[in-house]
């Protein structure tokens, strides 16, 4: 809104804070927003692959760390910020989405891992299939 209010044209990436954001720091900052008692188990690419677990659809703002997806997510921010981008903490972000959700009508609220709204998948494991991938995982020994 900033760069359209400023006349700012051009191509900016716009995806992290300065100085990157990891995955812990992005989840534990929804937890910590949403006032959520997550609890994170930690596991490798090459196991969620062998489960079937893809990015982006069954773990939403992942992606493996594998060659072709080398640096994703690690674009400058620089030309951004040069032009006025702030980013808002992640607590902020993930409170006012969550508070978001739980005021849509209960048939319009996502229920991850299966057929929301008009019959779409939302993102996300069901719990069943959640429960079921730790469970292998803590199998592994």
């Amino acid at each position: 809104v900033h760069c359209i209010e400023q006349k700012h044209m051009g191509w900016f990436n716009a995806d992290s804070p300065e100085g990157g954001m990891t995955m812990r720091d992005m989840l534990s900052g929804c937890a910590k927003g949403t006032d959520g008692d997550a609890e994170f188990t930690w596991v490798d690419a090459e196991f969620l692959d062998e489960q079937g677990v893809s990015a982006w659809q069954d773990m939403p703002a992942w992606i493996a760390p594998m060659e072709d997806y080398s640096g994703f997510g690690q674009v400058s921010t620089a030309k951004a910020r040069a032009h006025g981008l702030k980013n808002r903490p992640i607590e902020e972000t993930a409170r006012d989405a969550y508070e978001w959700v739980k005021a849509l009508p209960p048939e319009a609220q996502p229920k991850w891992g299966e057929a929301g709204a008009r019959g779409r998948m939302t993102p996300g494991l069901s719990r069943a299939r959640e429960k079921e991938v730790l469970e292998a995982w803590k199998a592994r020994g």
